[in-house]
């Protein structure tokens, strides 16, 4: 089974293989519960400059990833008023 099957109950017998996280796209990584922040912060790294940005644009990072990613590489992160701009969306100013 490859990491982009799907376990299917009626086609199988047993339970999925499980994916190594090196085997898995950094992207997948960056909002999986089950992933530590240590994984996160290498996925972040191994998206390199554009890949970050990309993903941001796409909505890929959830607020824990868009921390790690400021913290690590804060020049990166597009800025609202001053403030990154994952966070500045959520204020009243800004959604008004």
């Amino acid at each position: 089974m490859t990491s982009i099957d799907r376990f299917d109950p009626l086609k199988s017998s047993g339970w999925p293989d499980e994916i190594s996280v090196g085997e898995r796209h950094p992207v997948e990584l960056l909002c999986d519960p089950v992933v530590d922040r240590g994984e996160r912060r290498e996925a972040l790294h191994r998206l390199g400059r554009d890949g970050r940005l990309a993903a941001y644009r796409r909505g890929e990072l959830c607020l824990d990833s868009c921390g790690l990613w400021a913290a690590r590489y804060p020049q990166e992160v597009p800025l609202l008023n001053g403030e990154f701009e994952f966070i500045a969306i959520t204020t009243p100013e800004v959604c008004e």
